[in-house]
């Protein structure tokens, strides 16, 4: 009997895993994750009776079941599996086993959802420099990791340094998958993010556009990557002062989320910030008051009061509550955030001086240091 093997698995066996297997890809690509990770466990479970616990092939379907956590949202569970997986294949297979290095490349995004985004950019690197060491810069695990990359700059206000990494990621998968293939497509509205967040919002609804078109063809209107993109567009809208249309927009998002994913996942809770915003910027303060509060409740509960996006839920609800002169509440918000940000992100991050500045028009203390800092970042983005 080969090295890890408990006991063979018979032709009856191998036909149920390959069942498996089909329903948890089938499901995946639906979107239907919850359904998906329930037979992606069974998969695991089956590996377990045939396999010895750490056997490669059994934290190969470990992964899988992290993924899908992920795909919900779960991330806290999402990072333990990988962290198993992780931990075996270093030892079973080597730091520079692709296995390994794919595990590494999973806890980028993990990482990045809970706001972790140090540890996040120090495994995307490795992950990155190991495919490309491995397999060359053109190869679609390389352009993967170059992607996850990006997007932890983009967390960090690197920004042009995150639109640089995109750009590389774009041509590759475009050369290598098409212009249409859901991989390019995802490069595609990470990047749209990257430019709104430059102010570039002309090329950021263009990007937003093209990857909802995109997702809308090969995915469907009901997916939740198609929601997703359709709220991002939102934000951009917003910026472009678009807001009765960015309403429409958000509002179908968030009610596509909720039922696809589910009203506690990240996702959904960053569309109700957004409707929030574009309440408020449409003077309908008590109705933007309720939605940030609400989403603020939702994101405490589930992401934790120090979490980025709660964050940007409580600085939304202090700018509301200033626009209906309840300063005193106002005040202890911003400052709050202030402070978490600073700590959280850095003082030099492009939300932390936001909120300085916020705090300085206000005539609060807490502006002076952002002032401060704005000067020594304001050309690194």
């Amino acid at each position: 009997m080969a090295e890890g093997v408990k006991k063979i698995p018979g032709k009856d066996d191998l036909a149920r895993l390959e069942s498996l297997r089909g329903l948890v890809s089938e499901l995946h690509s639906q979107g239907k994750y919850q359904a998906a990770e329930e037979k992606s466990r069974k998969v695991v479970e089956w590996h377990e009776e045939f396999f010895v616990k750490d056997h490669p092939s059994t934290m190969l379907s470990v992964t899988n079941v992290a993924t899908l956590l992920q795909c919900q949202g779960k991330s806290e569970a999402a990072e333990m599996m990988n962290r198993r997986a992780l931990k075996a294949f270093e030892k079973t297979s080597g730091r520079d086993h692709l296995h390994t290095l794919a595990v590494v490349g999973n806890l980028v995004p993990v990482l990045r959802a809970q706001g972790k985004y140090e540890e996040a950019e120090k495994m995307a690197r490795r992950a990155l420099e190991g495919y490309e060491k491995t397999l060359g810069e053109g190869d679609e695990n390389t352009l993967k990791s170059a992607t996850n990359l990006a997007c932890v700059l983009d967390s960090q206000g690197k920004f042009k340094a995150a639109a640089k990494m995109h750009l590389r990621a774009l041509e590759g998968y475009e050369k290598v998958k098409g212009k249409d293939h859901p991989n390019t497509l995802s490069v595609v509205d990470s990047l749209s993010t990257v430019y709104r967040n430059q102010g570039k919002f002309e090329d950021a609804e263009k990007m937003n556009r093209r990857a909802l078109e995109g997702r809308e063809r090969s995915l469907g209107k009901e997916h939740p990557s198609t929601f997703t993109s359709r709220s991002k567009l939102g934000s951009v809208l917003i910026e472009q002062k678009k807001y009765k249309e960015a309403e429409g927009v958000i509002k179908q998002s968030l009610e596509g989320l909720e039922k696809v994913l589910g009203k506690g996942h990240p996702h959904t809770l960053a569309a109700m910030t957004q409707l929030g915003s574009v309440l408020s910027y449409q003077k309908k303060y008590e109705a933007a008051e309720r939605t940030y509060d609400r989403s603020l409740k939702r994101h405490e509960e589930v992401l934790g009061k120090d979490h980025p996006q709660t964050l940007d839920a409580m600085i939304g609800l202090a700018m509301v509550l200033e626009e209906q002169g309840k300063n005193k509440k106002a005040e202890a918000l911003s400052r709050k955030v202030y402070e978490k940000r600073k700590e959280v992100l850095g003082q030099d991050h492009p939300d932390t001086l936001l909120t300085g500045h916020y705090l300085e028009m206000q005539g609060l203390n807490g502006g002076e240091d952002a002032a401060a800092a704005d000067a020594n970042s304001s050309t690194t983005n």
